[in-house]
């Protein structure tokens, strides 16, 4: 016999602080502080990590970072960011209707439209295809800063599922890729669970060195889950 199956997807009732972040142990309060202000200063966030790790919740909190007088428009499929912020752009990706022939909205047609709304931040969810993440690539090389989360479970394995997204989807080469990767992406988070302790939160941050080296992208640690600073980000200093 077959039944059915329902997926139940729970969220904070209220948009997530930093200090939330803090008190349940994501990261130290000087991490998290660090990373708000890196939002400010306009660095360009990856926050990468596996099913359920909280990647969502952690860019969430993020973005109060984003300075208040600025104009943010948020990209998801499904819509789940809830930004305290109080001036939001909401575009949500829909699915065409069955046996309709109106074409489906994606989140590749969301990040194109959102560049003509004069937009100061953007805020992608999760991406899920090359079409997508190339046209998150080139907003971001067009200086537009923002945050996007991203499904890999370390900084080199959202490199080489980034090639393989594009080259599948696009035919773009590896070296483009890895290129554009390096051009758009300021800064990695990782989040997930401690190998010894087993704590979801934050395990790692990354800057993201803006050349290739030997055809690679190069990723210089900032932080590790265990210590209790980070180094800043120096990139777009």
């Amino acid at each position: 016999q077959k039944f059915p199956s329902v997926n139940i997807r729970l969220y904070e009732q209220v948009p997530v602080m930093p200090e939330k972040l803090v008190e349940w142990g994501v990261a130290p309060e000087a991490v998290i502080r660090q990373l708000v202000e890196a939002v400010s200063k306009e660095y360009r966030i990856f926050v990468i990590g596996g099913t359920g790790s909280g990647k969502t919740t952690t860019l969430a909190a993020l973005c109060n970072g984003i300075p208040k007088t600025s104009r943010v428009v948020t990209i998801e499929d499904p819509s789940e960011i809830w930004i305290n912020h109080p001036h939001v752009v909401p575009i949500e990706a829909k699915k065409s209707p069955h046996g309709s022939t109106v074409p489906s909205y994606t989140l590749t047609d969301g990040v194109i439209s959102a560049m003509r709304m004069s937009p100061h931040y953007l805020v992608v969810g999760e991406v899920r295809t090359g079409h997508a993440l190339m046209a998150l690539f080139n907003a971001m090389m067009s200086d537009h800063p923002g945050l996007s989360t991203y499904h890999a479970d370390s900084p080199e394995a959202a490199v080489r599922r980034a090639v393989n997204q594009a080259g599948q989807d696009l035919g773009i080469q590896a070296s483009f890729t890895k290129d554009a990767f390096a051009m758009a992406i300021d800064v990695v988070v990782q989040v997930g669970w401690g190998r010894t302790t087993g704590q979801r939160g934050i395990v790692g941050i990354w800057e993201v060195e803006y050349e290739l080296k030997g055809g690679n992208v190069v990723f210089d640690p900032l932080f590790e889950m265990g210590q209790d600073d980070m180094k800043p980000p120096t990139r777009r200093e």
